[in-house]
C-alpha cells in the first residue's frame, strides 16, 4: 500500500514540475517584457521584432534552469532615440525576478536618481550602473544588499556621503566610485574590500583601510574635520563617538616635500610645453613669410622672362618706291609679300667673316642715257682660229689677291679671210673693271 502511494506521489510531483516549469518560465519572460516597456518603448519593439522563441535567446539575458539570472544591456540595445528611464517602476518589475543575481546597465544615460527600491534586490551579487548619468545621493537601502560582491557606480554625478552601513557589506570585494566629483567624506571600513577606485572625487581614506582607492597614493588621508563632517551626514548612529579617533591621517614633512617636488615638476613641464608651442608657432610663421617671398621672387622672374621674349611682328603690305628703272618706263614687278607669321630665326655663327682686300677699286661712270643694245642686220660670221685656246694659269688660288695671268696672243687674221679691221686686237686694260664705251664703227 505504501509503495503504491509513493509511486503515485512521485508521478504527481513529476507532472506538476512538467506543467509548472513552463508557467514559471513564461512568468519570467513576461516580467522581462514589462521591464523593457518601462525602460523604453523602442527597446520593447526592437525585442519583439526579433521573434525569439523564448526570452533567454536574447543576448542581454542570462538564464539558468529556465530562470533569468542575469541582465546585461547597454545604450546600443535600448536605442539612441527616445528617453530611457530607470526608476522605481523598473526596479519593481526586476524585484519579481526572484533568481536575478547580476544587473548590468551601462552607458544607458538614464538620468534621474538611484531608485530606493534597489535595496530590495537582496539576491544581487553584481550591480553595475556605470555611465548612466545618475545624480543625487547613494540611498541607505544599499546597505541591505548583503550578498553584493561588486558595485560599480563610476562615471555618474553622484554627490553627498557614502552611507555608514556600507561597513556591514561583508561580501563586497570591489567598489568603483571613479569620476563622481561631488562625493565626499571617508569611505567606511569595509572588511573584505580588495579593489577600489575613488579617483576624480572628493573622497578620502581612513588610516586603517586596506584599499586606498587612488592610482597614485594620496599623501593626505582624512582630516579630523572631514571625519566629523562625514559622521554627521552619513547616518552614523553615534556621530560624536571616538570610533575614528585614531583614523586621522598623520602628515609628515616628507609628504609635504614630495608634494612640493611633484607640483614643481608639473609647473616646469607646463612652462616648457608653452615655450615649445610658442617656438613652433614662430617657426611656422617665419616659414610662411619665407615661402611668400620666394613665391614673389619667382613671379617677378617669370614676368621679366616673358617680357624679354621676341614676339614676331607682321608688317602690312607696303608698295615699293619707284626706282630709276620705273621712272624711265621700265616695268618692275615687286616681290610678293609673305603672309607667314613664323618669326625669323637668327643663327649665331662662331666663325668670323674674312674680308679680302681688293687692290683694284671699282669705278662708276655716270650715265645720262639708258643703255640701248645695237641692232645688226649682218649675220654673225665665225672665223676659224689657227691658234688653240690656252687657259690662263694662276699662281694663286685666291681670285681676290694680286696675280699674274698669261694671256693669249693677239688676234691675227689669215690671208683667206676678208679684212674688216685695219688695226690689231687690243685687249682691255686690266686696271679697270668696267668695259670701254660703245662705239659704232
Amino acid at each position: 500500500m505504501k509503495n503504491k502511494f509513493h509511486k503515485n506521489f512521485l508521478r504527481i510531483s513529476i507532472l506538476v514540475l512538467i506543467i509548472g516549469l513552463p508557467k514559471v518560465f513564461a512568468d519570467d519572460c513576461e516580467i522581462w517584457n514589462n521591464v523593457m516597456r518601462s525602460i523604453n518603448e523602442y527597446f520593447y519593439k526592437d525585442f519583439q521584432n526579433k521573434n525569439f522563441a523564448n526570452c533567454c535567446e536574447y543576448e542581454g539575458l542570462t538564464c539558468d534552469s529556465n530562470f533569468i539570472t542575469g541582465i546585461n544591456i547597454n545604450n546600443t540595445m535600448i536605442g539612441y532615440t527616445g528617453v530611457a528611464s530607470f526608476n522605481d517602476e523598473v526596479v519593481g518589475h526586476l524585484q519579481n525576478l526572484s533568481h536575478l543575481t547580476s544587473l548590468k546597465m551601462t552607458d544607458c544615460s538614464f538620468g534621474g536618481r538611484l531608485p530606493e527600491k534597489l535595496g530590495n534586490l537582496t539576491n544581487l551579487e553584481i550591480l553595475n550602473l556605470k555611465g548612466d548619468s545618475i545624480y543625487g545621493k547613494i540611498p541607505d537601502t544599499f546597505c541591505n544588499l548583503k550578498n553584493l560582491k561588486e558595485l560599480d557606480l563610476s562615471y555618474n554625478q553622484l554627490s553627498g556621503y557614502i552611507p555608514y552601513g556600507f561597513k556591514n557589506l561583508e561580501n563586497l570585494g570591489t567598489l568603483n566610485l571613479k569620476r563622481n566629483f561631488d562625493l565626499q567624506g571617508y569611505v567606511p571600513l569595509i572588511p573584505n574590500l580588495k579593489s577600489c577606485n575613488y579617483e576624480l572625487s572628493a573622497l578620502c581614506y581612513l588610516r586603517s583601510t586596506k584599499c586606498k582607492g587612488f592610482e597614485f597614493v594620496s599623501y593626505d588621508g582624512c582630516s579630523e574635520k572631514e571625519i566629523k563632517d562625514t559622521n554627521q551626514n552619513n547616518g552614523n548612529p553615534n556621530p560624536e563617538s571616538d570610533e575614528f579617533k585614531n583614523e586621522v591621517a598623520k602628515k609628515s614633512s616628507s609628504y609635504k616635500t614630495i608634494r612640493i617636488i611633484i607640483i614643481g615638476i608639473v609647473i616646469v613641464v607646463v612652462f616648457l610645453s608653452i615655450i615649445g608651442i610658442c617656438i613652433c608657432i614662430h617657426v611656422k610663421n617665419n616659414r610662411k613669410k619665407l615661402n611668400k617671398k620666394l613665391d614673389d621672387a619667382n613671379k617677378l622672374l617669370d614676368n621679366n622672362f616673358s617680357h624679354n621674349i621676341i614676339t614676331p611682328t607682321t608688317y602690312p603690305n607696303v608698295q615699293p618706291v619707284p626706282n630709276a628703272y620705273q621712272s624711265n618706263g621700265y616695268s618692275v614687278t615687286p616681290y610678293p609679300p609673305t603672309s607667314s607669321t613664323t618669326p625669323y630665326t637668327t643663327y649665331s655663327s662662331t666663325t668670323p667673316y674674312t674680308t679680302y682686300p681688293s687692290t683694284t677699286p671699282y669705278t662708276t661712270y655716270p650715265s645720262t642715257t639708258p643703255f640701248i643694245p645695237p641692232t645688226s642686220t649682218t649675220p654673225c660670221t665665225t672665223y676659224p682660229s689657227t691658234t688653240p685656246f690656252i687657259p690662263p694659269t694662276s699662281t694663286t688660288s685666291d681670285i681676290h689677291s694680286t696675280s699674274t695671268l698669261s694671256r693669249p696672243p693677239p688676234y691675227t687674221p689669215s690671208a683667206s679671210s676678208p679684212s674688216y679691221a685695219t688695226s690689231p686686237y687690243i685687249p682691255p686694260d686690266s686696271t679697270t673693271s668696267n668695259p670701254p664705251p660703245y662705239s659704232s664703227t
